[in-house]
């Protein structure tokens, strides 16, 4: 289906979630957390350059913001703020544990400029609010992690709403050697199945491919953690960094942060194989969900 010439279509959002409360060194509860702050980058694409109204819409009280917008032709993007106060929202908490997947949809709609009846079009994310992070320092006191850059070798856990997880769950592999065969619902089963067997973390491979929509939403949905690796291997040493580079800004741009990832292994084994972003499944769209930051 075109766009019209006026108008504009909404390519994908990406919610990125910051927590504003002090580092919790004591577990949170939803009647004791801090503010959070949702950054809602829309990407845009308009066959001619066009005005309008974005609006933004969160699930929670006082969510919500609408700006005038001035889009060029072709691609562009749009950065909206919303808060989430503290008594607003309850907090996400991982599979097997005491805590609920508490999740909130965010709404977006763009309304043309001009004409007598302009046509809105929208779209649509989930989101949870929680404070992730993997900590490898002694963190009982704050102050003694400013400035660091998480290398340290005290242990090597993850701290989530400020309570430790015991992190239980297994590696994610290609389901399909064929990815034309791949299937949205199974990917969807599998993790529920891994939920249903008291997991709560996934190590996606780095030898494999970047999971599909909605491999990312069901993790979201159920409660599972992601060990995310970075796709590629047998790389040369002058170019590791840049690729390395290269892969953050599409993980971080693309697939928002949602749900709890932690980027461990920068580069598979020489052994193991380079793949590629996977852009399609039962007709879905490309990878659009998922990631995470030490305030996600």
């Amino acid at each position: 289906m075109g766009v019209a010439a006026s108008s504009a279509a909404i390519l994908h959002v990406s919610p990125r979630v910051y927590y504003n409360g002090s580092y919790p060194t004591e577990p949170l509860s939803d009647s004791d957390h801090g503010d959070f702050t949702v950054n809602v980058a829309v990407h845009l694409q308009a066959p001619s350059a066009t005005t309008g109204t974005l609006s933004v819409v969160g699930g929670w009280v006082g969510g919500s913001a609408s700006v005038p917008v001035s889009l060029p032709a072709g691609n562009s993007s749009v950065t909206v703020v919303l808060t989430a106060k503290n008594n607003a929202v309850a907090l996400w908490w991982p599979a097997n544990t005491p805590g609920a997947q508490n999740r909130y949809p965010i709404n977006v709609t763009f309304t043309p400029g001009g004409g007598s009846a302009p046509t809105p079009v929208s779209d649509s994310r989930m989101i949870g609010f929680r404070v992730f992070t993997l900590v490898t320092g002694n963190d009982t006191d704050p102050s003694t992690l400013a400035g660091r850059d998480g290398q340290d070798h005290f242990t090597m856990r993850f701290k989530v709403n400020g309570a430790n997880i015991y992190s239980r769950g297994a590696n994610m592999i290609p389901m399909e050697e064929m990815e034309g065969r791949s299937s949205v619902n199974a990917h969807r089963r599998l993790v529920q199945s891994a939920v249903e067997g008291g997991m709560n973390t996934f190590r996606l491979w780095g030898g494999g491919i970047f999971q599909y929509d909605a491999w990312y939403d069901a993790c979201d949905e159920f409660g599972v953690m992601i060990y995310h690796d970075m796709m590629f291997g047998s790389c040369a040493a002058k170019r590791i960094l840049l690729l390395l580079l290269l892969l953050l800004l599409l993980l971080l741009l693309l697939l928002g942060l949602s749900p709890p990832l932690s980027f461990p292994h920068p580069c598979c084994s020489p052994r193991e194989s380079c793949s590629r972003r996977n852009p399609h499944a039962d007709g879905g769209n490309p990878l659009s969900n998922a990631a995470s930051s030490p305030s996600s």
